[in-house]
């Protein structure tokens, strides 16, 4: 998801792309057009972006609440969902699958929401910030929720960092523990943020999400802000893409060795892509093939991960299908046996005439 939604945010550069590598590329962000805002119900006064290149993007209106409506729409949905489950959780029939998705929204949900919508929220925010031309009730109403939101964006790269390193010991303790037995409770407060990376043997790798997000928000920052400079953007914006491939590459973060190489080729992908992308702002002839290259370059990055994640829940329902075998398998075994068990008490002779002998004894003596 996050590999196609940095590619849609070429077109928002000022870089001169052809009007079908335009299209193609802001036609695959078409996720947030079927989720609703419920933000359009405050009937807005319109508010035009100054932005030019943003506004031609989709953004209209400078107006955050507006802008980033349909990202904290899901977020509300997510928080009034958790005391509907916890609710649920009472029943006795359902009682274990509620447990399980409050675990998840104990210990990640949330963090997922702000990983998968940091860089929307980003742009979201530099708009709001970069467009003020009033101190009207609604634009005062924007830029408020803007800033704090604004000022969670800039410092979440430097508190994952703070926080990895205050908790170094405990991270790669609980990450041994997980390995050798189950899941210890220290183990699920790091799981959605670090579980998927290798920190025991590098601890470098628990970094990861936090060059992820500053690489979004310097992204961001320049889409937004160096709009006036072209050639200054679109170096910035290659230079951020092979700056995170080359991280990956080095430090190989991830557990699962074909999460590693997938995330390797598809993040080298995305930094040719964007490098492919600066020739439109030449002089040059070709840019019909610098327009197919980038197009057939993106289908294959997108096929790529989807083969990855379809691949991911294959193995997943596999594992399920294994367990639940397994479970059978020892259920008909434990009946096997009590059934043999049974069957063989009951034809063993000695048992009989003991039986008999024991109803004889019963009968005779009262004489």
């Amino acid at each position: 998801m996050n590999t196609i939604q940095i590619l849609t945010y070429i077109p928002l550069t000022t870089n001169p792309l052809t009007p079908r590598t335009r299209g193609f590329l802001k036609g695959l962000n078409t996720m947030k057009s079927m989720i609703p805002n419920v933000f359009d119900l405050f009937n807005f006064e319109d508010r035009p972006n100054p932005n030019y290149y943003s506004k031609d993007y989709g953004y209209e209106s400078y107006l955050f609440l507006k802008n980033a409506g349909t990202d904290l729409t899901v977020l509300m949905f997510l928080l009034a969902l958790w005391p509907v489950i916890l609710l649920l959780s009472k029943i006795p029939k359902i009682k274990g699958v509620c447990e399980k998705l409050l675990v998840k929204y104990r210990y990640g949900v949330l963090i997922r929401f702000w990983i998968q919508t940091y860089l929307d929220l980003v742009i979201s925010c530099f708009i709001q910030l970069y467009s003020v031309d009033s101190i009207a009730r609604e634009v005062i109403n924007n830029f408020i929720p803007a800033v704090v939101v604004g000022v969670l964006l800039v410092v979440t790269p430097g508190a994952i960092v703070v926080f990895c390193r205050k908790n170094k010991a405990t991270i790669k303790e609980s990450q041994q523990e997980s390995e050798e037995s189950q899941e210890s409770e220290t183990y699920k407060r790091y799981k959605s943020l670090l579980g998927e990376f290798d920190c025991t043997e590098r601890f470098e790798a628990s970094y990861t999400y936090a060059l992820f997000t500053l690489v979004r928000l310097l992204l961001g920052v320049s889409l937004i802000l160096l709009t006036d400079f072209p050639y200054t953007q679109a170096t910035i914006n290659t230079v951020l893409m092979v700056v995170f491939a080359v991280f990956l590459l080095v430090v190989r973060p991830y557990k699962d060795k074909l999460q590693q190489l997938v995330s390797v080729i598809v993040e080298t992908g995305v930094f040719v892509v964007y490098l492919v992308a600066m020739y439109f702002l030449s002089d040059w002839g070709g840019k019909y093939k610098a327009e197919e290259a980038v197009i057939y370059l993106t289908y294959g990055l997108i096929g790529l991960r989807t083969l990855f994640v379809a691949a991911g829940a294959l193995q997943a329902i596999a594992r399920f299908i294994k367990r639940k075998c397994q479970r059978t398998r020892v259920v008909s075994e434990v009946v096997e046996t009590r059934f043999h068990s049974t069957y063989e008490s009951q034809a063993d002779p000695n048992l009989q005439d003991n039986s008999l002998f024991v109803k004889t004894h019963q009968v005779q003596s009262p004489n």
